[in-house]
């Protein structure tokens, strides 16, 4: 983004934001499945699977946004925050 529109950049920037949470939001299930299986019965596939997934999904996330410069992946990051801002007050919530 080259910044030339800033109401476009700020629109843009906001969709990234909102596009990173729902992502965060699936990383963190993922996350809470992949601590169920270890504390379970340790299906060893579905945890390597799980953090596989997590981690290679929350990689290509923000390489791609990285190639969009800084605006862009830190509005990403912003959305994971706020993923695990939610993430976290459900877990307390619960236990």
């Amino acid at each position: 983004m080259n910044g030339s529109n800033p109401i476009a950049t700020v629109a843009i920037a906001l969709a990234v934001a909102a596009g990173s949470m729902a992502l965060g939001l699936a990383y963190f299930y993922a996350l809470g499945r992949t601590v169920d299986a270890l504390l379970g019965e340790r299906h060893t596939a579905k945890v390597v699977g799980l953090s596989l997934l997590r981690l290679g999904g929350a990689i290509a996330l923000l390489t791609v946004l990285a190639q969009f410069g800084p605006v862009m992946l830190l509005s990403g990051f912003a959305g994971f925050l706020g993923a695990r801002m939610i993430a976290t007050r459900q877990a307390r919530r619960a236990g």
